[in-house]
């Protein structure tokens, strides 16, 4: 009994209507507030991710020079071997 009076009023395009009048301004509503809350979230992190790429790239930093001076120390053992 409920199945046929949702496919008669499918048929006839209400449902479409129905959603568009009453349910598609509140979704839409919605969705706005959730992006205000997640836009307010990514400026709230924002302090954190910078600290996150300045913390990689001091840890870069300091790889290569420790790589540099691992070739040092590499270069001053095989000197004393040579000589």
């Amino acid at each position: 009994m409920l199945g046929d009076f949702f496919s008669k009023v499918s048929g006839t395009g209400l449902i479409k209507e129905i959603y568009t009048d009453l349910a598609q301004p509140g979704v839409k509503q919605v969705g706005l507030a959730l992006e205000t809350v997640l836009d307010l979230c990514n400026t709230i992190l924002l302090p954190a991710k910078i600290l996150n790429e300045k913390s990689k790239i001091v840890f870069t930093n300091n790889l290569e020079r420790y790589k540099e001076k691992v070739k040092n120390i590499d270069k001053e053992k095989n000197s004393h071997y040579t000589s």
